[in-house]
């Protein structure tokens, strides 16, 4: 090779490595993260799960229930956020105070929760305007650490507008979710 190809190619070297280090001042920083509602426990008293009786349908008529049992909601948060229990679950078509999961096999029937109040007997517990409805969203406020208690009654029901009913199992699952205000 000679003198004047040698410092082509050495004057070349240099002009890419001084674009290099031009291209070095620079430099992007890319950053994600997430900022998060906060945490809270969400406990049933009674437990998760509740088993009614079997019922003739002839001792369940319409607008009634066959038996009803407590339901304490319990929501400790570690925020200082103000959480609501977001309600969610199949229902009754046209019923959406009445729980009805879509692996029952019964037709008119499910389960209704209200807020629990004094004297309220099977015979007196259908109530659709005091009932938890899907998409509901219960108030729980509570200071960081502590706990709010909600009390409710669930009972198995016929809903009043059901003139034909089909026996069969009765299911129903209800979700309540965390949400912040």
């Amino acid at each position: 090779m000679n003198k004047f190809n040698m410092a082509l190619i050495g004057a070349t070297c240099a002009l890419i490595s001084s674009q290099a280090a031009w291209g070095a001042n620079i430099v992007n920083l890319n950053f994600s993260g997430e900022v998060t509602a906060g945490t809270c426990d969400i406990t049933i008293t009674e437990g998760e799960t509740f088993t009614f009786a079997k019922v003739s349908v002839d001792n369940l008529p319409a607008g009634k229930a066959s038996e009803i049992k407590n339901l304490t909601t319990k929501v400790k948060c570690a925020t200082a956020n103000k959480p609501n229990l977001a309600v969610s679950g199949s229902t009754i078509s046209g019923k959406n105070m009445i729980f009805r999961a879509t692996s029952s096999t019964s037709e008119g029937y499910g389960f209704m929760i209200r807020p629990r109040g004094t004297g309220v007997t099977a015979a007196t517990f259908y109530n659709e305007s005091d009932a938890l409805k899907h998409a509901d969203n219960v108030s729980h406020s509570t200071a960081v650490g502590t706990e709010s208690t909600k009390e409710w009654t669930v009972g198995m029901v016929r809903s009043n507008t059901a003139t034909t009913t089909t026996i069969g199992s009765v299911e129903g699952v209800v979700r309540l979710t965390a949400t912040f205000k």
